[in-house]
């Protein structure tokens, strides 16, 4: 069992309904030369400098303003490209197998979806297989979606990530490139660019769109099993587990 995990990375995604997740404070705006005299007037009281000018940190600006990180949030109906198993009978394909369902079609249909939700998606299954790039040897990228959960997982095999403290970081090498912004592997603008991703965002995006995050990853060469989880947007983290395994 532990041999077949030595070369997963895991990741257990449920994804919360956007709009529930955006936490977005609702604001009534009145034009800046409105406001002495609508205050004056007695209908607005005077707005205090310091509500005017704010700053946010920088995952309150992700939920604040998703559409600049993750595209819209609303649900759009619009032609999509879909993949669908066939049941008519008329289909010339036979089964795969004895058991096995008929080879899937790719079809264009009209489809109610969220673009944002799809890109937290896109975001962690890009993850997974750029492990491709970076590790010849992973040979599997395995998907699987609970419905009635809402859980979504993403299975990647291959070298994970090395469990090891960043020394300048004071964090795992794990919790810094998915639990904090601005982080990554893609900076080195030397390099070929072979990977998907270069501004720090990628994976973490998932993680602030989540209402349950969850990490799992074996790296062999220190015989260290690493897991962790995010809750509430990235809000709240556990601390990491680290287990010696043989």
């Amino acid at each position: 069992m532990l041999a077949r995990q030595a070369r997963h990375l895991v990741f257990l995604v449920q994804a919360a309904r956007l709009s529930n997740s955006l936490r977005v404070r609702r604001t009534i705006v009145v034009p800046h030369h409105q406001r002495g005299f609508a205050a004056a007037k007695g209908r607005l009281p005077a707005t205090p400098i310091e509500s005017i000018y704010q700053r946010v940190t920088p995952v309150d600006h992700v939920l604040l303003r998703p559409d600049s990180y993750i595209g819209g949030v609303e649900v759009i109906d619009e032609l999509a490209w879909r993949i669908e198993h066939s049941t008519r009978k008329d289909r010339s394909w036979k089964k795969l197998s004895k058991g096995e369902p008929q080879r899937p079609e790719l079809v264009l249909r009209q489809s109610a979806f969220v673009p944002g939700l799809l890109k937290v998606f896109d975001e962690i299954l890009v993850n997974a297989s750029d492990n491709r790039q970076r590790d010849r040897s992973t040979d599997e990228i395995r998907v699987d979606i609970d419905v009635s959960s809402g859980i979504i997982q993403v299975l990647n095999t291959g070298q994970g990530i090395p469990v090891i403290l960043h020394s300048q970081e004071g964090v795992h090498v794990a919790e810094l490139v998915f639990g904090q912004l601005l982080t990554g592997s893609n900076f080195d603008d030397r390099q070929a660019k072979v990977t998907g991703g270069r501004n720090g965002y990628g994976a973490k995006l998932t993680n602030i769109f989540s209402s349950l995050f969850r990490v799992e990853t074996l790296d062999e060469s220190r015989g260290l099993f690493y897991r962790q989880e995010w809750r509430k947007n990235m809000s709240e983290r556990d601390p990491p587990v680290c287990v010696a395994c043989a």
